[in-house]
C-alpha cells in the first residue's frame, strides 16, 4: 500500500493550482486511507477477541457445570441407597414368617438398623460441610425426619419379631403391617430428603444457566460488531473506488507522469482489493466458528435433557417399586387371613393385584427406556417363534379382536434376542389393539366395526422385516410427528414410553422401525434389522 507521502510526491506539476503570478503550487492533500485500514483491522481484533473471550468463558461454565453436577449426584445416589438399605432393616419382620429364626432376623435387623443410621449420619455430615447454612438446612431437617421414621420401623420391627417368638401370629401379622407402614413412611421421607438435594443441585445449574445467557447477549454484540465492521468495509471500499476514480483522472490529465500514476493506480487497487478478501474471509471464518459453537451449545442442551431424563426415569422406577413390593406382600397377607370368611372383599383385593401388576408392567417400561442391555442374541427359526408369540398375545387381548398372521420366512433361522424383540412385538400389538378398541370393555368406544390386527414376516435386501397393522382411526400428521418421542401419548392410561422403547431395541439390533398411517386409514408399524442368515438366503 502506498502512503499518503509517496503519493503526495507521484503527483505532478500540472496537478497544481498556482495562484498570482509567482506563487509556490498548491496540492491537495491525500486522505489518511491507511489510517482507515488500522482501524479496520483492530475493530476486527476486537471482534476476534470478543469471540475467543465467550468460547473460553462457555467453556469454563461447561467444567464448572459438568463437576458441580457429577458431586451433587453422588450425594443423590448416596441418599437412593439408603432407600435399598431401608429396605434391609424392613426385612427381618417380613422374613421371619418363613425362615422362623427370631435370633438371626433380631440380630439381622440391629445390623442393617446400625448401618443405616451411619449412613445417614455421614450424608448430612457432607451435606453440612460443603453447603451454606440456608441451603444445608433443607435436606438435614428431612433427614431428621428419616432417623424419626427409622426408629418408629425399627420398633415396630422389633415388636414383631417378638409377638412371633412368643408365638402370637396374628399381633406379629400385625406389629408388621405397622412395619410396613412405617416402611413407606421412612421411603417419604427419603424421597424428600432426595428432592431437597435435587433442589440445591437445581440452584446451582440455574446459577450456571443465568450466566450462560448472560453471556449470550454478547453473541448479539459480536455479531452486531461484524455487521458494522461489513458495513465499514464496504463504505471504505466504495470510497476507496471513489477516490481512486478520482485521483486517475486527476493523474489522466498530467503529461510528464500519466503511465506511472496510472501504474501506482492499479497497485494500490489490488492492495485494497486483497485486503478486502481478507476481511471477507476473516468473517466468514468468525461465522463459522460462532456457528459451531451454537451447534455445540444445542447439542449440550440435548444431552443434559435427554441425561436427566434417563435419571428420573430411572428413579422414579426403582422408588416406584419398593412400596409395590410392600403392597404386594401386604396384600397377600390380607389375601390369606381373610381367605374363606365370605367378606366379599375378593373383588377389592383381585383389582388391587391387577393395580400393583401394571404398575409394575409401567415401571419396567421405564426401566427398558433409560437402561441400555446387552442383546443375548440367539440363532432360532423365526417363524415358529413368531407363531407362538402371536398365538399367546392373542389369547390376552379382546375377544373382540381378530389376529392374523402370515408367515414369510419360512424354515431361515435368524439372529436376534428373543426376550427384547417379544417385547418390541408384544408392544406393537397391544398398541394395534388399544388404538381400535380400547380396554375391549366398552364397545361404544371402538373406533372400528370389525377390528383386524394383521402380523406379517419377510426377508428383505435390508434384513428382518415385521409388520403390525390394523384397521383402526388411523394418526394425523401432527401426531405421527410426534409418535415416536418420549412421554407423548394420547391415551389416558399410557406413559408415552412404549413406542421409544420399542424404536430402541430395534436400533440395538441395528434396525429400526418404519411408520405409516393416515387418518381412517389404520396404521402400519414395521420392525426390521438386518441379519447376516437372511441376507444370504436373499441373495
Amino acid at each position: 500500500m502506498v502512503s499518503a507521502s509517496q503519493m503526495t510526491q507521484a503527483v505532478p506539476e500540472g496537478n497544481a493550482t498556482v495562484v498570482g503570478g509567482g506563487a509556490a503550487p498548491l496540492r491537495r492533500p491525500w486522505p489518511k486511507l491507511h489510517l482507515i485500514y488500522f482501524v479496520l483491522a483492530l475493530f476486527d481484533l476486537i471482534a476476534v477477541g470478543g469471540g475467543l473471550y465467550l468460547s473460553h468463558r462457555l467453556s469454563t461454565l461447561f467444567e464448572q457445570s459438568v463437576a458441580t453436577n457429577d458431586e451433587w449426584s453422588a450425594r443423590f445416589v448416596s441418599i437412593w441407597n439408603l432407600g435399598e438399605m431401608a429396605s434391609a432393616v424392613n426385612a427381618p419382620g417380613n422374613q421371619i414368617f418363613e425362615t422362623r429364626d427370631v435370633a438371626a432376623e433380631r440380630q439381622n435387623l440391629k445390623e442393617a438398623t446400625a448401618r443405616l443410621n451411619a449412613e445417614i449420619d455421614k450424608v448430612r455430615n457432607e451435606i453440612s460441610t460443603d453447603v451454606s447454612p440456608a441451603m444445608a438446612s433443607h435436606p438435614v431437617r428431612t433427614l431428621t425426619y428419616a432417623e424419626q421414621s427409622l426408629a418408629i420401623m425399627v420398633a415396630h420391627g422389633e415388636r414383631t419379631l417378638n409377638e412371633f417368638e412368643k408365638g402370637d401370629i396374628d399381633k406379629a401379622a400385625y406389629s408388621m403391617a405397622l412395619m410396613d407402614k412405617s416402611f413407606v413412611a421412612l421411603k417419604s421421607r427419603l424421597n424428600d430428603a432426595v428432592k431437597a438435594v435435587r433442589e440445591i443441585q437445581a440452584f446451582y445449574g440455574k446459577g450456571v444457566s443465568a450466566q450462560v445467557q448472560s453471556l449470550k447477549n454478547y453473541e448479539y454484540i459480536i455479531g452486531g460488531a461484524i455487521i458494522f465492521m461489513v458495513f465499514c468495509v464496504v463504505i471504505y471500499g466504495h470510497g476507496v473506488g471513489a477516490f481512486m476514480t478520482r485521483k486517475y483522472r486527476e493523474l489522466e490529465a498530467a503529461h510528464l507522469a500519466a503511465v506511472e500514476a496510472e501504474a501506482e493506480a492499479r497497485r494500490t487497487s489490488e492492495q485494497l482489493k486483497d485486503i478486502n478478501e481478507d476481511v471477507i474471509r476473516l468473517n466468514h471464518e468468525l461465522s463459522s466458528n460462532l456457528s459451531k459453537l451454537r451447534d455445540a451449545q444445542d447439542e449440550l442442551v440435548r444431552k443434559s435433557r435427554l441425561s436427566q431424563l434417563g435419571q428420573l426415569t430411572a428413579t422414579v422406577a426403582h422408588e416406584l417399586r419398593n412400596p409395590l413390593g410392600a403392597v404386594r406382600t401386604s396384600i397377600y397377607l390380607l389375601d390369606r387371613k381373610l381367605k374363606g370368611k365370605a367378606l366379599g372383599v375378593e373383588p377389592q383385593i383381585e383389582r388391587i393385584n391387577n393395580g400393583v401388576t401394571r404398575c409394575d408392567g409401567i415401571i419396567s417400561q421405564l426401566l427398558d427406556f433409560s437402561r441400555t442391555k446387552t442383546l443375548a442374541c440367539e440363532m432360532l427359526t423365526f417363524d415358529d417363534w413368531l407363531a407362538k408369540l402371536v398365538e399367546d398375545e392373542a389369547q390376552a387381548l379382546p375377544r373382540s379382536v381378530a389376529v392374523e398372521c402370515f408367515l414369510g420366512i419360512g424354515d431361515a433361522k435368524v439372529e436376534f434376542d428373543p426376550a427384547r424383540m417379544s417385547r418390541v412385538l408384544i408392544n406393537l400389538i397391544a398398541n394395534a389393539s388399544e388404538a381400535m378398541v380400547g380396554k375391549g370393555d366398552d364397545e361404544s368406544k371402538f373406533t372400528t366395526t370389525q377390528p383386524t390386527i394383521t402380523v406379517r414376516s419377510a426377508l428383505t435386501a435390508r434384513g428382518v422385516e415385521v409388520e403390525v397393522a390394523d384397521n383402526g382411526p388411523g394418526m394425523t400428521a401432527d401426531i405421527l410427528q410426534k409418535v415416536l418421542e418420549p412421554l407423548f401419548t394420547t391415551k389416558s392410561f399410557g406413559t408415552g414410553l412404549g413406542l421409544p422403547a420399542v424404536e430402541k431395541i430395534l436400533e440395538q439390533h441395528g434396525g429400526g422401525l418404519d411408520i405409516a398411517s393416515a387418518p381412517g386409514q389404520g396404521a402400519r408399524f414395521t420392525a426390521w434389522w438386518p441379519s447376516r442368515t437372511s441376507t444370504q438366503e436373499v441373495a
